[in-house]
């Protein structure tokens, strides 16, 4: 009996601690992650990193060099403007975003030291803001590939990757017209019914 309430008190306790050591992967992912637009609108679509966790032991993003891809017939991509977080003391080194139909390659590399990023960057922050313009219907999703994250110099950081979509939708004129369409067709068929 004093065996089981002792093994009874262990389980409870190792449940409410939890598993130790057990460190939660950082997810890298687009705010938002769905959007419905109109054809012709400027869009912007942010890179966001979360799950970092903050203070001495945290992991930080010291680099990243990341590709997007997207489909060059819904969109295509415009600006990328990059976030704040990789430049607390010295400005980051960014490269000239590559943009090609279909995908945009951006990577920046921060020149302060671990202890610094570590003390100032928080959990979860944008890495850029991608702007496209929206070309035509149909529906793009946003993915990544080629994904390159540092927490320092030689140190890759792990991440689990979400996906994003775009998806224009007619305009409301095109939707009047078609109604109005659909009413005087159902308008001339009962015309001919009558007689």
């Amino acid at each position: 009996m004093r065996k089981l309430f002792i093994l009874f008190i262990l389980v409870l306790g190792l449940s409410i601690i939890g598993p130790s050591g057990a460190k939660a992967v950082p997810f890298l992912g687009f705010d938002p992650a769905s959007q419905i637009v109109d054809v012709g609108d400027s869009i912007s679509v942010d890179v966001t990193i979360s799950g970092l966790g903050t203070g001495t032991g945290s992991d930080i993003v010291a680099a990243f060099n990341i590709d997007v891809s997207f489909d060059p017939g819904v969109l295509t991509a415009t600006s990328v403007a990059y976030g704040s977080e990789l430049g607390v003391f010295f400005p980051p080194v960014t490269s000239a975003p590559t943009v090609i139909a279909g995908g945009v390659n951006f990577a920046e590399l921060s020149l302060d030291s671990d202890a610094n990023l570590q003390m100032f960057q928080p959990d979860a922050f944008t890495l850029v803001t991608l702007g496209f313009n929206v070309l035509s219907l149909g529906s793009s999703s946003l993915t990544f590939s080629n994904v390159s994250l540092l927490t320092n110099l030689s140190q890759p950081l792990g991440v689990d990757a979400g996906s994003g979509s775009v998806a224009p939708v007619p305009e409301p004129t095109t939707m009047l017209l078609l109604g109005s369409g659909l009413i005087g067709l159902a308008g001339f068929r009962r015309m001919f019914r009558k007689r």
